[in-house]
């Protein structure tokens, strides 16, 4: 039994549900070469001693990741497991794809709230200019 996803998201008070289906990426381990590698930057010893910097490279798109985040190697493979997911939902879904869909909906928070900042300063413009021209016309 397949389980869909129909891009449905709790956010704060709302639950919005879109009903275009998104296509889940699936990570199959015979499509992935995974590779141990020394780490880099600063760290001195604690980086240059141990080989906790995955390298994670998808064989049918090869596309590749690195991730030296944490010094647990276990770690290291989750996060580059989910670098590489997301990278492969950008392109393989484009405009549909869940980071594409969480910049659009931020950039929406942005631009309400800018909006309302500027019908704001317009309101208190309107108000502070129909202060000085009843004030003139009482006299």
């Amino acid at each position: 039994m397949e389980i869909k996803n129909f891009g449905c998201k709790v956010d704060g008070h709302a639950r919005r549900c879109s009903n275009k289906e998104t296509s889940s990426i699936v990570l199959n381990d015979l499509d992935l070469e995974e590779t141990f590698i020394h780490g880099w930057g600063p760290g001195g010893q604690a980086i240059n001693k141990t080989a906790n910097c995955v390298r994670l490279k998808h064989l049918p798109t090869g596309i590749y990741v690195k991730c030296q985040d944490s010094r647990d190697l276990q770690v290291n493979r989750l996060i580059a497991r989910r670098r590489l997911k997301e990278r492969l939902d950008e392109i393989l879904n484009g405009e549909s794809s869940a980071s594409a869909v969480r910049r659009r909906e931020a950039q929406a928070r942005e631009n309400n709230r800018f909006s309302r900042a500027k019908r704001r300063l317009e309101m208190k413009a309107a108000f502070k200019t129909k202060c000085l021209e009843g004030g003139k016309s009482s006299d």
